[in-house]
């Protein structure tokens, strides 16, 4: 991300999960600001929605944002270990 911030500076919002799941309201609407578009409160009830999902996270779209994958990455950490030392711990 801080290459894509570097090359198109103010153009790219970046969402980080933590704070998705911490203050899911504030982070959605400054999502929708950033966009251009109106706040509708019907953004955070994405997941009653009842058209056609047809993306292999299809299940997921209707669940409401949940903490359950938040640190999920510890469970390979051992496995991303030489990965994480060549990025340099970014």
């Amino acid at each position: 991300m801080e290459h894509w911030e570097a090359v198109m500076p103010g153009v790219l919002h970046t969402v980080q999960y933590e704070t998705m799941i911490d203050d899911q309201e504030q982070t959605t609407r400054d999502l929708i600001a950033a966009c251009g578009l109106e706040w509708d409160p019907a953004c955070l009830e994405f997941y009653k929605l009842k058209r056609p999902v047809a993306t292999i996270s299809a299940q997921q779209v209707r669940q409401p944002v949940y903490r359950g994958s938040m640190e999920a990455w510890r469970n390979y950490a051992e496995m991303l270990a030489p990965l994480t030392k060549i990025l340099g711990n970014h």
